[in-house]
């Protein structure tokens, strides 16, 4: 695709994958959500990571120098500025006193939301056909049904979520967390994701409204054809290598995601 180097591969326990830009220089990172990476097929890893890949060679004006660093500018400051706690966690006078500063804050984190938001309604229709484009290099890469598999994926989320849940509530270590993932995939009835394809026809921006619609981005890549040949071949050892330098970083992972889930409730 010839796409400039990427300089750094992160990795998070989100359920999804993405390509930023960070530095003076515009270096390019990959942050891959081990949960999403553990369910996919090899060919359908490699779809990501082309998807992933052509974000720098896609027009997507949303990860440039100047707009992808004001959107993140705005999104961290309406993140500090909002208060926690009208009253701060103070009783009498104190608390009342914090009562206006807070207020305050938290129009000052309204007004940075409201200039993220506009901001990302001026880019979404570049940022929108950014996304098709990507999905059709990477499939050019991986191949069409592997792409197309690997966007299917992204419906079990709630696998994953219900994998999370059942570690966290029954006290149970954290290193079952990724075999307790495949476990929920693999019960994960078709009629599930039917449910999944549905609610997006109804409401096509409910799971994200910076991307185009599963159904869309699918039907788009089921009208190329799916004879053609990858351009990249998988390699099933290197696949492996890549398992075994992830495997690394999963309990780390799997820790934060139960801390995460147990904080929520509390």
């Amino acid at each position: 695709m010839k796409a400039p180097r990427v300089h750094t591969i992160a990795v998070d326990g989100d359920w999804n994958a993405a390509t930023l830009r960070y530095g003076p220089l515009q270096r390019t990172a990959i942050v891959i959500g081990l949960p999403l990476w553990h369910a996919l097929s090899d060919p359908a890893r490699m779809a990501i990571l082309g998807h992933e890949v052509a974000h720098s060679v896609n027009g997507d004006t949303s990860r440039g120098l100047i707009q992808g660093t004001a959107l993140r500018t705005l999104q961290t400051w309406a993140e500090v500025t909002e208060p926690d706690d009208m009253m701060s966690g103070y009783d009498g006078f104190e608390g009342l006193f914090s009562i206006p500063i807070n207020l305050a804050m938290l129009g000052l984190s309204g007004f940075f939301t409201f200039l993220f938001n506009s901001l990302q309604l001026v880019l979404i229709r570049p940022r929108l056909r950014a996304e098709f484009y990507a999905d059709r290099l990477a499939a050019t890469i991986a191949g069409v049904p592997a792409m197309i598999d690997s966007l299917d994926r992204l419906r079990l989320e709630r696998a994953y979520r219900r994998a999370v849940g059942a570690i966290a509530i029954a006290s149970r270590p954290t290193g079952e967390l990724f075999a307790e993932l495949q476990a929920q995939l693999d019960l994960t009835p078709a009629s599930e994701l039917e449910r999944a394809r549905r609610r997006e026809a109804k409401d096509p921006l409910d799971r994200d409204p910076t991307h185009p619609p599963l159904n869309e981005r699918i039907a788009l890549l089921g009208r190329r054809p799916t004879s053609t040949a990858p351009l990249l071949a998988i390699d099933p050892a290197r696949m492996r290598t890549i398992d075994a330098e992830l495997a690394q970083i999963e309990p780390r992972v799997a820790r934060d995601l139960v801390e995460a889930y147990l904080a929520a409730l509390s």
